[in-house]
């Protein structure tokens, strides 16, 4: 029986879930099945590592992972990057970011904070303190 599923910590809501080529995917398959499908935990890794250029120990602190899960996500994540890109497939991002935050006054929602913060759970536009966890990650 293998393990269960350390819980991920994402300090980022992704704008889009899917990347398409143009002109569009080969004829007679739909999106669905020639798409690459890059886990949200790969793409964290990548953005962590390869944009914001943390070390791997970092980052796996940050995502709440060890360095070994962090490499190996790199290493998933950038082949199923190079892949589309070669053959020309859509990218599909599965998974949800884990739990958000949600002002009571304003609305205004946001990932919860990253370990290490001081932990005060204010609005960022607004400052209020009436905020509430809207959504837990599904594993």
């Amino acid at each position: 029986m293998p393990r269960r599923r350390k819980r991920r910590r994402y300090a980022f809501q992704p704008q889009a879930y899917w990347f398409h080529p143009t002109p569009a995917p080969r004829r007679g398959f739909s999106p669905q099945e020639q798409a690459v499908e890059l886990g949200l935990d790969e793409l964290e890794a990548m953005r962590l590592v390869d944009l914001l250029r943390k070390d791997q120990t970092k980052a796996g602190e940050e995502i709440g992972i060890s360095r070994g899960t962090v490499q190996r996500l790199l290493y998933s994540g950038r082949r199923k990057v190079v892949q589309a890109l070669l053959e020309g497939r859509p990218i599909r991002i599965e998974g949800e970011a884990g739990a958000m935050l949600q002002c009571a006054s304003c609305g205004f929602e946001w990932p919860t904070p990253s370990p290490g913060s001081d932990g005060n759970l204010h609005c960022p536009r607004c400052g209020s303190s009436y905020v509430y966890r809207m959504k837990e990650e599904v594993s």
